[in-house]
């Protein structure tokens, strides 16, 4: 089951692998799906790239409470130590900080704070589905997959005339993390 941020032919365009050599295909889609399930799980978005409903049990912070998923779409309920608030008690953003507002703060109560929310991506303004940036995460995770196994991928080159060899990993992991360092911070 793919979740639309990468298939076979954009790793193979990544790699440089010519769309006709199909005989790696099967574990290309393996390592597609396996760098889809990779960003997904570093944005927790655990129903798929597109909004899905959750239910986040937290500790508050003072007046806030963060999500564990992002980017939020809508708010259903704040319930504080057992009482649910009105929406007109609280704001919140995309990046999923919840704040109380009139200066009241959340209870100081381990795991007292239950959010309902939707959090994943619509095709609503700029959340294209995928996020292109996400896209190229899930894209890049599975080359460095087949990377790093020297007899998968090519790791050296020798044509006689002029040798190379490129650390690919070093290279596909920085970019991956670059583009997740972005949505790390907006978690918090």
């Amino acid at each position: 089951m793919s979740y639309g941020l990468t298939d076979v032919d954009r790793v193979k365009r990544l790699l440089r692998i010519p769309a006709g050599v199909t005989q790696h295909d099967a574990v290309l889609a393996d390592l597609a799906l396996a760098g889809e399930r990779a960003v997904l799980s570093e944005l927790r978005l655990t129903g798929g790239i597109t909004q899905s409903n959750y239910t986040d049990r937290v500790d508050a912070n003072g007046p806030y409470v963060q999500t564990r998923r992002f980017p939020v779409q809508a708010v259903s309920s704040v319930v504080d130590t057992g009482t649910t608030l009105a929406s007109t008690a609280y704001t919140w953003t995309a990046e999923g900080l919840i704040t109380l507002l009139g200066g009241a703060c959340f209870s100081t109560e381990r795991r007292s704070v239950v959010i309902t929310y939707a959090a994943g991506f619509t095709n609503a303004g700029l959340d294209a589905i995928p996020p292109p940036d996400l896209a190229h995460a899930a894209t890049l995770a599975a080359a460095c997959a087949w990377n790093r196994d020297p007899r998968a991928g090519l790791v050296d080159a020798d044509t006689g005339d002029y040798s190379i060899s490129v650390d690919v990993e070093r290279a596909y992991t920085s970019e991956y993390e670059a583009i997740l360092g972005r949505y790390r911070n907006m978690m918090g």
